[in-house]
């Protein structure tokens, strides 16, 4: 993927988005691509297949971006894109395998996203349980897991995993 990333050619952002073992390498190259890069992975987000392993990787991604350009170098229409992918991922997860981890990442992205909405979908999440539950994750230590990390952002101690 890395060598994909280095081609320059924006086709293949998709396929670099959708690798399941994405990390800081992998995102790093995406954001090299700029604007089109962004572009990507809103796009496979919008995709109505993607497997819910790459939808939490496109998810973190974003947050890279909203990390590493800060919220306000987005647009509007982005913004709200964003939001959109965070808030729905927040509200009904992606019942599916690695549900727990495209909320993790929501929770994530939301927290960079500072939107009062998200916020409240958040604490949500951090004072329920059953709320997670809802979402379709049973797992006690993902249902756990999911509770702190979203207690956390609350909290303002949340701190994306790539700056350690």
């Amino acid at each position: 993927m890395l060598e994909l990333g280095r081609s320059g050619d924006p086709v293949v952002i998709p396929a670099i988005v959708l690798f399941p073992m994405a990390g800081k390498d992998v995102y790093e190259t995406v954001l090299r691509f700029g604007r089109p890069g962004l572009t990507g992975v809103l796009g496979t987000l919008s995709r109505k297949k993607t497997e819910s392993w790459s939808y939490a990787h496109a998810l973190t991604a974003l947050a890279f971006f909203v990390d590493h350009w800060g919220v306000e170098a987005f647009d509007e229409t982005t913004y709200s894109q964003m939001r959109y992918h965070a808030g729905r991922t927040l509200e009904f997860a992606h019942f599916s395998t690695g549900s727990g981890l495209s909320l993790t990442s929501a929770i994530l992205l939301a927290s960079l996203l500072d939107d009062p909405g998200l916020r409240g979908m958040i604490a949500e999440l951090a004072e329920s349980p059953a709320a997670i539950r809802a979402r379709g994750i049973s797992c006690p230590p993902w249902v756990e897991r999911i509770q702190r990390r979203a207690q956390d952002a609350l909290d303002g101690r949340l701190v994306p995993w790539w700056r350690d």
